[in-house]
């Protein structure tokens, strides 16, 4: 701004308005992360861990009157993978399932709110009902987020407590093969923890109903590389923000006041003026069109007011 009495007085300002345009992100990004975290939380062995189990069983046992369940676990590597300033335009779970009885049963996924031990349970095969070994301190069971002291909220977790009570994707997964959760809500899962990386526990995978015996699958896990859970996401980087244009060189040449700002190539400026910082219209003192390359631009403006301001503003 200047203010004109006897002499020019420079206050150092600039004020960019009208929002400050931004160039276009780079272009899409695919990149596939394998899970780093699994595990199985199993209610026939609902002291047992089954972090190092593959497969792991999801869904429930065939024995009417003592049928048991079983939910799985997954964590991906967010934080470190997607750079903090990516815009995920989507995101696919995909998991393997190596045995199943009953096909076309929906599975829901779940955002998991409270974090959890892995372990390295791998005792008794998913064939002899993966019943995993008992629990080491810090490690998930049916019963413990981190067993023996910090318990889910329910045993096998509890919906709206432990994870989302809606799901994040929903699919009818095949006794066999790799089967793919996809939606806009599961991509949002996925920025939130680019955005929040502290809150990433994974999800929860769990059949929709679960008072179908029989009706088990066995998923594969990190444990057996060649069919891991994969998450596939898709995103674009957002640009960093334009800095807003600088003035310098203010001079005070007879009538008139000069001064130059350095103008980006690609984007256009208006240079505007006002007598009041704070009422009236801002005028048009000059457009400058779009330029191929970097440069600096100088204005010349005569004084017609004893006191004025001036602004640049950019799309």
């Amino acid at each position: 701004m200047f203010n004109i009495a006897t002499r020019l007085r420079c206050l150092g300002w600039v004020c960019l308005v009208a929002g400050c345009g931004v160039t276009p992100g780079r272009a899409d990004v695919v990149t596939n992360l394998v899970c780093v975290a699994d595990t199985g939380l199993w209610e026939a062995n609902p002291n047992n861990n089954l972090g190092g189990l593959s497969p792991l069983p999801v869904g429930v046992t065939g024995v009417a009157g003592s049928a048991k369940r079983g939910r799985a676990l997954f964590k991906f590597p967010i934080a470190g993978s997607i750079p903090t300033n990516a815009l995920i335009s989507s995101a696919a779970l995909n998991l393997i399932v190596t045995f199943g009885h009953l096909p076309g049963l929906d599975h829901n996924l779940y955002r998991v709110l409270d974090d959890w031990g892995e372990g390295t349970g791998s005792g008794g095969g998913a064939g002899s009902g993966g019943h995993g070994a008992p629990a080491q301190p810090g490690e998930a069971t049916w019963n413990a987020r981190f067993y023996p002291a910090v318990l889910w909220s329910a045993p096998g977790a509890a919906a709206g407590a432990d994870y989302l009570a809606l799901p994040s994707a929903t699919t009818a997964m095949n006794i066999s093969g790799t089967n793919t959760f996809t939606s806009a809500a599961l991509t949002a899962d996925v920025q939130t923890w680019v955005t929040n990386p502290a809150t990433n526990f994974g999800w929860i995978l769990i059949q929709a109903d679960e008072t179908i015996l029989n009706s088990g699958l066995r998923i594969a896990t990190r444990e057996d590389p060649a069919n891991a859970p994969v998450l596939t996401v898709n995103f674009t980087l957002a640009p960093p923000p334009t800095p807003p244009p600088a003035i310098f060189q203010v001079t005070l040449v007879g009538n008139q006041i000069r001064f130059s700002f350095n103008a980006e190539s690609n984007r256009t400026y208006a240079v505007e003026t006002r007598a009041s910082l704070t009422a009236g219209g801002w005028s048009v003192v000059t457009n400058i069109p779009a330029l191929p390359a970097s440069a600096t631009v100088g204005v010349t403006n005569p004084i017609s007011f004893p006191q004025g301001f001036f602004r640049i503003r950019t799309p």
